[in-house]
């Protein structure tokens, strides 16, 4: 187990990654605990989970709105949940998404902590304190994340042995931001990753050791720097600005689809950076071979139409441009504003 330090400018947050999740009393200090997890992970989990009060939440995307916090917040007044308390989210993304918000916002916010369970939560969606859940726009298209706040959890406990339970389509998702983040921070961890790229399905455990704290302590370099995003932070949204527009058409399920939608938003945003950067036009081949090793898409037809307004309620827009993000060199991000009408022809 490797304890990883999240400084950020008023707290520090505790990354245990490695530890396992029958241990989890031992960092919540005898308080009232309620966990929070879905209905699908209750059943596969709930032998090796020690003895707390649990609450299920439906499972996927679809179920990450208003309705569901409302939910929360009557769960956390039968459970007695107080500013003394502590609430776990337990499972992927979505999860911890709508956890983190419920208990920012529940008696103007009561402590909170997290278990991911997934490759995508635990290298990502855990690390930087983004809490929220989806809107319902235009002719019923989902805006992802519209609504939300930056709280940090007071830990997070990564346990690596979830990872066995999941399909191969969760794991290929997850890598996907493995990818991204070696993209836009490390050359080597990327060699590392191309190297290997016909066995991540594996789950070698040395190798997972390995890549899973670099990828938290890359994204916890970025993250407390710029804890709300006025700059640096921008840079993780590679590959996420198309890929959200792009998600919601692609009919996602219980969350499924998100690695999917950035491994096409990555691959669009590196022929940009080919035109308006000079990226090495190698490094995007080379990019498409590993995706395309664990079954994620590189291109995408069909929904062009909606493509350019559901990029209009992006949360980077500013005004009628958009900050996206490019790369010049693996390693070298840049965030360009990009005029949302000729962002939408580029696609």
């Amino acid at each position: 187990m490797k304890k990883i330090e999240l400084n950020f400018k008023d707290k520090s947050v505790p990354v245990y990654a490695g530890e396992e999740i029958k241990n989890l009393l031992k960092y919540t200090e005898g308080r009232n605990v309620l966990l929070v997890t879905d209905n699908v992970i209750a059943p596969i989990y709930w032998p090796f989970l020690p003895e707390v009060e649990i609450v299920e939440i439906d499972a996927g995307e679809a179920y990450k709105t208003m309705e569901t916090v409302e939910y929360l917040y009557k769960e956390f007044i039968d459970h007695n949940i107080d500013r003394n308390s502590l609430v776990i989210g337990f499972g992927g993304g979505v999860v911890l998404d709508i956890v983190g918000f419920a208990a920012s916002t529940f008696m103007r916010g009561v402590p909170f902590a997290f278990m991911p369970s997934t490759l995508l939560a635990q290298v990502d969606a855990s690390i930087g304190g983004k809490n929220g859940y989806n809107y319902i726009g235009a002719e019923n298209f989902m805006i992802k994340n519209l609504i939300g706040s930056v709280n940090q959890p007071e830990f997070i406990l990564t346990d690596y042995n979830l990872l066995k339970t999941l399909s191969l389509d969760h794991i290929a998702n997850g890598f996907a931001e493995v990818i991204k983040t070696a993209l836009i921070t490390d050359p080597s961890m990327f060699e590392r990753i191309e190297a290997k790229s016909s066995k991540l399905f594996d789950l070698e455990i040395e190798f997972i050791s390995e890549i899973i704290p670099e990828c938290i302590e890359a994204k916890g370099r970025i993250v407390t720097e710029d804890e709300k995003e006025s700059g640096l932070r921008k840079i993780l949204n590679f590959g996420h600005t198309f890929g959200h527009a792009i998600e919601p058409l692609l009919e996602a399920e219980e969350g499924s689809e998100h690695g999917k939608a950035i491994s096409i938003g990555m691959v669009k945003a590196l022929e940009i950076s080919e035109n308006i950067k000079g990226l090495d036009k190698n490094l995007s081949e080379r990019v498409k071979k590993v995706l395309a090793r664990i079954a994620l898409p590189i291109d995408f037809k069909g929904g062009e139409e909606n493509i350019i307004e559901l990029l209009g309620n992006d949360k980077k827009k500013n005004a009628d441009k958009i900050d996206f993000i490019l790369l010049e060199a693996i390693g070298k991000p840049v965030i360009e504003a990009i005029d949302i009408e000729e962002l939408g022809k580029m696609f």
